[in-house]
């Protein structure tokens, strides 16, 4: 997923961290269309040129973290944000979607038993976490 992000996005750098065992038993095209969500919303919120996506193997799951830098989240959405339709961009932004890629993920997450969280500062930016068991 991150070779397809950066081929739409050549002026991007994506880094990709991995660590352990990243095996799992889960819906190939869904983890990947989950993959894909968060990514291309680093891309599009991010006031930097580079996004990071780690991926870490941990006893009993696999822990996925894509982070960007850039103005952070405003706290009144941070408890609606996986909701349908709901976009964090604001005004003089051009919207580019439906409102609906955080609600996938945060579905996909939850069908694979999975949970989906953000922290967002100004000075951390922006880490969308993604915990799948393995089974």
């Amino acid at each position: 997923m991150a070779d397809e992000v950066r081929s739409a996005n050549p002026e991007f750098l994506v880094d990709v961290q991995t660590q352990g065992n990243l095996d799992g038993d889960w819906d190939s095209e869904r983890v990947e269309q989950l993959l894909s969500n968060l990514l291309t919303n680093a891309v599009q919120h991010g006031a930097e040129k580079n996004v990071g996506l780690s991926v870490k193997g941990e006893e009993d799951l696999v822990l996925l973290e894509v982070h960007n830098e850039g103005p952070p989240i405003r706290k009144e959405l941070l408890g609606t944000m996986f909701d349908p339709l709901v976009q964090g961009r604001s005004s003089t932004q051009n919207p580019t979607g439906l409102g609906l890629g955080l609600f996938i993920v945060k579905e996909i997450a939850s069908a694979h038993k999975g949970t989906v969280s953000v922290t967002s500062s100004e000075d951390s930016g922006t880490t969308f976490s993604v915990s799948l068991p393995r089974h």
